[in-house]
């Protein structure tokens, strides 16, 4: 176990940390449960409009078995190509980088779904709005 100490302001800080924290956690790699087969891909939204620099979506990605179930998919579902006018991160949060327009596709196993995206409004100035309730 590692200590340290600190005085700040007068108050005494100890920080302490056990070795095992230290290492590395293992990566959990996430799955379907065996024996469930995905018929059919939806995304929620199902269109991504921005409209400011500002603004994002998190785009979920739901797997849809025949018994009528649903499994989440969002950061199982692989993004395909780069997109040209959005980043995308590995959890599904999709944000500006231009203006225009194009479609980003997810797949799992053979099944794809395509999602429009719009950005639009780059160049608009934010105004600032300081309103009190």
């Amino acid at each position: 176990m590692c200590k340290l100490l600190t005085r700040t302001l007068g108050i005494l800080i100890i920080f302490t940390a056990s070795h095992s924290s230290l290492h590395a956690q293992e990566e959990v790699v996430e799955a379907v449960p065996a024996g469930v087969e995905i018929s059919s891909l939806s995304s929620f939204p199902e269109v991504i409009e921005l409209f400011s620099g500002f603004e994002y979506r998190q785009v979920v990605i739901t797997g849809h078995v025949e018994g009528g179930e649903s499994v989440d998919l969002t950061r199982i579902a692989t993004l395909e190509g780069k997109p040209t006018h959005v980043d995308v991160t590995a959890d599904g949060y999709v944000t500006p980088l231009s203006e225009g327009e194009e479609s980003i596709t997810y797949r799992y196993g053979d099944l794809t779904i395509n999602v429009p995206v719009k950005v639009s409004g780059l160049d608009k100035v934010q105004q600032a709005s300081f309103v009190q309730d």
